[in-house]
């Protein structure tokens, strides 16, 4: 069992990389339904990775890794697209904004198996009330309202612009949600586990 396990993980990890590098070098030329099925080659192939190794995943500095990650990405994919690098032109720019939402996709997946794995339902709820509500206020505040902040965070070419908030908000947006539904679950599985005695 453990030697299929191992040798299914190469292969996923070796399609994923092929997938990629597919898409990086040919993600203009290619047609769109070829682009849109290797799509979703790569991120089923990327929810397989990130069921694999769940367990690695549910540690606080692998969710820092993680979204520290997503921020360098961003950061590239709004370099390269600035620089316009002639080798590649807006490909490169592209590919590490793709790499970006794979990161926002692991960062959620590792966000949720910590709070699977451990009971951290009341440190997501202290960070998200703590860091991430004043965060979002204030972000509300600057964009004139609710309605022009969802709109603007939604309408914004993402290859244009890059804010050090972005990780934040979408990490501690995801902590609060988690926190608030598994506080309760874990509530309800030790009052399960105190009248099995």
């Amino acid at each position: 069992m453990a030697n299929a396990v191992r040798d299914v993980t190469r292969v996923a990890w070796g399609l994923f990389a092929l997938t990629n590098v597919i898409l990086l070098f040919g993600m203009q030329g290619l047609p769109l339904h070829v682009q849109l099925s290797l799509l979703g080659l790569l991120f089923i192939l990327l929810a397989c990775l990130l069921i694999r190794y769940n367990q690695l995943l549910a540690q606080w500095r692998v969710v820092g890794a993680i979204w520290l990650g997503y921020g360098i990405l961003r950061l590239l994919s709004v370099w390269t697209h600035a620089s316009q690098i002639p080798s590649l032109g807006d490909n490169l720019a592209t590919f590490a904004l793709l790499l970006a939402t794979m990161a926002i996709l692991s960062g959620w997946f590792s966000l949720f198996a910590l709070a699977i794995r451990r009971d951290v339902s009341l440190a997501y709820i202290v960070m998200f009330f703590a860091l991430g509500a004043p965060l979002i206020r204030g972000l509300v505040i600057e964009a004139g309202g609710v309605l022009n902040f969802l709109v603007g965070q939604v309408a914004g070419d993402p290859l244009s612009r890059f804010s050090i908030t972005e990780p934040l908000v979408m990490s501690l947006s995801c902590m609060g949600t988690l926190g608030f539904i598994s506080l309760p679950a874990h509530l309800i599985w030790l009052l399960i586990k105190e009248l099995r005695g």
